[in-house]
């Protein structure tokens, strides 16, 4: 099989590429890797070879946009990609890669979320919940939780509970003031934080 014709492509980074009746778009980091040139002959085994690594170039660009973009860690990737039809060979190569290159760090990710969690009034149990559905390691959730800015933890805490208390209209005091402490309950906070109330 013989390279036709190789010529940039409009698209960033890549190349459009004839190898005898095949037209095919390929990245430049494998025109550079399988050393690509006009009227290069290349076996079909290479063919394969380039396709499949091509694939897996495509899908790791893909992934680091989807990462950086929108501050994704390696659960999240994971689930990207087998939305992709990434097979599990290539979910590991690339999260890997980007680990590697500290695209992805799952730690600065999962402190990240807790910090938007407490700020938007959410209880540590409801936090460990969302982060334990999004597919992060128990054991990275516990230490991110053990930073947690407990002034403004408790500070939401009380916004909300406040709020609670005069949505409450009817009834006695005690229990309205048991609803607006259940409604704390159903975002997340613990008995142990509803003493911390002002």
């Amino acid at each position: 099989m013989i390279v036709k014709s190789l010529k940039k492509s409009r698209k960033k980074d890549l190349y459009n590429v004839i190898i005898d009746d095949l037209e095919l778009e390929l990245s430049e980091n494998i025109v550079v890797k399988y050393r690509l040139i006009k009227n290069k002959e290349v076996d079909k085994s290479i063919l394969k070879d380039i396709i499949k690594d091509n694939n897996i170039d495509s899908l790791y660009t893909k992934a680091m946009s989807y990462a950086i973009k929108y501050n994704k860690g390696s659960a999240e990737v994971r689930k990207y990609l087998e939305k992709k039809d990434a097979s599990n060979f290539e979910i590991e190569l690339i999260i890997k890669r980007l680990i590697e290159s500290k695209i992805i760090s799952d730690l600065d990710v999962v402190e990240s979320l807790v910090s938007s969690y407490v700020r938007n009034g959410n209880g540590i149990l409801l936090i460990k919940e969302k982060l334990y559905q999004k597919g992060y390691d128990k054991d990275l959730i516990e230490m991110s939780l053990e930073n947690i800015n407990y002034d403004m933890y408790y500070s939401k805490m009380n916004i909300h509970y406040n709020k609670a208390l005069k949505a409450q209209k009817k009834g006695e005091e005690f229990e309205r003031i048991m609803k607006a402490k259940n409604s704390l309950l159903r975002k997340g906070y613990t008995y142990f934080d509803l003493d911390k109330l002002d």
